[in-house]
């Protein structure tokens, strides 16, 4: 009535902006399923428009199984390399690309800093390969090293450099 609402389900409301109305159902479930009507009157007409919902349950798969090694240096001496692989493979479509992160910070290729990523991917075996290398380490290069796919599978690893 007017812009009053009444519903005795909390999960449903109905928007109005700039004179458009819309129903909002949070949490959408299969019960939600059906007819809905929209009910228009004034003074001059009585407008009625219905709406058929049809909620799908999702498919549910199984788990795929986490599939992501990093190996490496865990232990170098300040001005040696940091030499860093990931490898990562899918069962259930191909691994297109790796992002490399040291402190939650990403990590790019930068030939001034010392730091080459380089890739291979086979879209055969759905896999990725990934080296992190960094040329004369500084203490600052001290930190925990992410592995992330671009399905997002993570893994992680904690690297030391070592003062002298």
């Amino acid at each position: 009535i007017g812009y009053n609402i009444f519903t005795e389900d909390p999960r449903v409301a109905v928007k109005h902006f700039n004179g458009m109305w819309n129903l909002v159902i949070r949490d959408v479930q299969h019960k939600d399923s059906g007819l809905y009507e929209c009910q228009i009157s004034s003074v001059e007409k009585h407008l009625r428009n219905y709406v058929a919902l049809h909620v799908v349950e999702p498919q549910v798969k199984p788990a795929q199984k986490q599939n992501i090694h990093i190996s490496g240096t865990t232990f170098v001496n300040e001005r040696d390399s940091i030499e860093l692989k990931c490898n990562a493979t899918s069962s259930d479509y191909p691994i297109e690309d790796i992002d490399w992160f040291r402190d939650g910070v990403v990590l790019v290729t930068d030939e001034n800093r010392g730091i080459q990523i380089m890739k291979k991917v086979s879209l055969s075996t759905r896999s990725i390969y990934s080296l992190l290398e960094i040329k004369h380490a500084r203490l600052k290069d001290q930190g925990v090293y992410v592995c992330r796919t671009s399905n997002f599978d993570v893994t992680s690893i904690q690297v030391n450099v070592l003062n002298g």
